[in-house]
This record gives structure tokens, sequence and C-alpha cells, in this order.
């Protein structure tokens, strides 16, 4: 009887470690629904001073010269970057943002 508990214990166990598995790895970044309709004006703002940055620029200057929280900032960041704008390149413990696709402002 012991034997069985062991068993059904064993395959519970293997079973959640699957499922958290999947859970974790499955689709792929995600893509915000705002990128596909048309951009934020968050969004649009750090690309703009992107751009007047010269299309490349720290993350850490790019939060000065916007006046953003970081957190907001690294949102937007990580949309852009799912929408194929932005490359974020690290470096050690610090973020380059690389503009890739020039965007159509309005």
């Amino acid at each position: 009887m012991l034997y069985y508990i062991v068993i059904v214990i064993i395959v519970a166990v293997a079973a959640l470690f699957a499922y958290l598995f999947v859970i974790r790895h499955r689709g792929g970044p995600e893509v915000n629904p705002v990128i596909v309709e048309g951009l934020n004006p968050t969004d649009k703002e750090v690309l703009k001073a992107l751009m007047d940055m010269g299309g490349e620029a720290y993350q850490a200057d790019l939060q000065r010269k916007l006046n953003m929280p970081k957190a907001t900032l690294w949102r937007a960041i990580r949309r852009l970057e799912s929408a194929g704008y932005i490359q974020v390149i690290k470096e050690g413990r610090v973020n380059r943002i690389r503009l890739i696709k020039k965007p159509k402002l309005d």
C-alpha cells in the first residue's frame, strides 16, 4: 500500500513541475494591443526622445530627458521592443536603447 502512495506522490509532483514549465515557457513575448492599433502617447514620447538623441541612448539618459518614472519607461521600452521599433543592448548593469525602425509619428 505504501508503494502505491509513493508512486502517486511522485506522479503528482512530476505533473506539477510539467505544468509550471509549460506555463512559464509558453507563447513568447506578449504583443500589447495598443501597438497593433498604433503607438500610445508614452511610446511616441520615448521614440521621439530617442530620435532627438541620435537614435541611441542609455536608458538612464532617456529617463532623465523624459523625466519619466523608471517603471513607466521600462514598460514602454518593452512594448516598443516587442513591436520591433527598438533594440535593448545590455552592457553590464546598464541598458543601451537603439532605434531600429523609424516610426511615422503624428
